[in-house]
């Protein structure tokens, strides 16, 4: 997981909320194609491009809003259109046979002592990542993550490693602690011309991290 930066409410957004007049009640429902789009693309570039969850990237047409505390459970039911509820997950329509993860399999799951926020300043430190693409938790908070986000789910691993060899590829066990913090501060910023992180970048620093001498 990476750290969300919450930017403020898209004034679209507070825009649909109030309404056409002071007795309308709006709810998720009522949200129309066009304005979930555009909170789609919003919480998208918020997120530079990746999952909220797994970081990997956010590929069109194959990710949803997704709804940190769930709004099908009764205690979060009032936060359905709360934007700091709101971020975008990965998977949308699943082909057969491809493993829930994220959000998908996170679905109404959810423990005030046990979920990490994404949005949290903290939250990138809960976890290691290793060169193989394996992850572990840093604490019990952590690994509750992991099971009910599938995190350690092999498509994730592979995934994960994928982007992380060719990183450490690039640089030998002479390399200084100087060239390991430039790739550090490489993958933990955006890409200028896109807005976008790379994907799995928290995998990658987690992992650059660990050959600091």
């Amino acid at each position: 997981m990476k750290h969300i930066n919450k930017a403020a409410e898209p004034g679209f957004f507070v825009e649909w909320k109030n309404g056409q007049s002071p007795d309308w009640n709006p709810g998720w429902a009522a949200l129309d194609a066009e304005i979930k789009k555009r909170l789609a693309n919003s919480l998208i570039q918020e997120q530079g491009g990746i999952c909220c969850y797994c970081n990997g990237e956010l590929l069109q047409n194959n990710y949803h809003i997704e709804h940190f505390r769930p709004k099908s459970r009764p205690e979060y039911s009032g936060l359905a259109l709360d934007y700091n509820n709101l971020f975008v997950s990965c998977q949308s329509n699943l082909e057969p046979g491809e493993p829930r993860h994220c959000g998908m399999k996170k679905d109404d799951w959810f423990d005030e002592d046990f979920t990490l926020d994404p949005s949290d300043e903290d939250t990138e430190s809960k976890f290691t990542y290793f060169p193989n693409g394996k992850i572990a938790g840093n604490d019990e908070a952590a690994n509750e993550m992991i099971k009910h986000l599938g995190l350690g789910i092999t498509k994730l691993i592979e995934l994960r490693k994928a982007a992380i060899v060719p990183v450490l590829d690039a640089f030998s066990d002479d390399d200084s602690d100087d060239i390991i913090q430039q790739l550090m501060d490489s993958y933990s910023q955006r890409t200028p011309s896109t807005g976008h992180f790379a994907p799995y970048c928290s995998a990658i620093v987690g992992v650059l991290a660990g050959f600091m001498e």
